[in-house]
């Protein structure tokens, strides 16, 4: 998370794969808090969301017993309109 908070304050160039592993990385360690957080930073500097990214990031909701949290994020991945599958839940 260091590398990526130092790639954005430097202004460096981020993609949806880096954001994707340091997404899954708060997922295996449970910092849900985290993984929301990079989720939005990705929509702010306008990458198109993942499936990865975000089933990931609701992941990591679930991880930490965040189940609305996770829920919110499943309603908007369906919104921007990215395939939900079973995989997801």
């Amino acid at each position: 998370l260091a590398m990526m908070d130092d790639m954005i304050s430097q202004h460096l160039e981020s993609n949806v794969i880096l954001y994707g592993a340091a997404i899954s990385a708060c997922d295996k360690a449970s910092q849900w808090q985290n993984a929301v957080a990079l989720l939005r930073n990705l929509h702010d500097e306008r990458h198109a969301a993942s499936l990865v990214c975000c089933s990931a990031a609701m992941s990591a909701c679930a991880r930490g017993q965040q189940w609305e949290f996770a829920i919110r994020l499943l309603a908007e991945t369906h919104a921007a309109g990215l395939e939900v599958d079973v995989i997801m839940f």
